[in-house]
């Protein structure tokens, strides 16, 4: 009765983390360029705003989560993140199993400066777009 008691708390742990008993580690998630719209030319200054970016992890990746960061004045680096499971059996790994995630910018944007956005693609390599603070601009766009 006692290895019940205990196992039951186990597996229910590792039910909610969503990657079975071979556990999951946190890794960078490569933005998936095919569906970048570039629609994100403004956002809001002195505000809190978040960016959506487009990701496309196989089944094995869960648990998306993103920050991003304005670093050096005038760039913002968008760091997502899912939780990559090693166990993908019964799994179609060159699936979506994650449309996308939000991106909070923190700290608040300075009106009439432009920014470069940098964002991880596939295969290592990095992509930008670049967008304007503008005093009553959105408080969200998507990439």
């Amino acid at each position: 009765m006692t290895r019940l008691v205990l196992l039951v708390p186990t597996l229910a742990a590792l039910l909610l983390a969503g990657c079975g008993p071979s556990g999951c580690s946190s890794t960078p998630a490569p933005i998936n360029s095919a569906a970048i719209t570039n629609g994100c030319s403004s956002l809001a200054a002195n505000a809190a705003v978040t960016i959506n970016v487009p990701l496309c992890p196989p089944c094995t990746d869960t648990s998306p989560a993103c920050s991003g960061e304005v670093v050096g004045g005038n760039t913002i680096e968008l760091s997502p993140t899912v939780q990559q499971c090693s166990d993908n059996s019964g799994c179609d790994t060159t699936g979506c199993s994650v449309s996308g995630v939000t991106c909070t910018v923190s700290p608040n944007l300075v009106a009439g400066t432009t920014y470069t956005v940098t964002y991880l693609l596939p295969n290592d390599t990095t992509g930008q777009t670049s967008l304007t603070a503008v005093s009553g601009g959105p408080a969200s766009c998507s990439l």
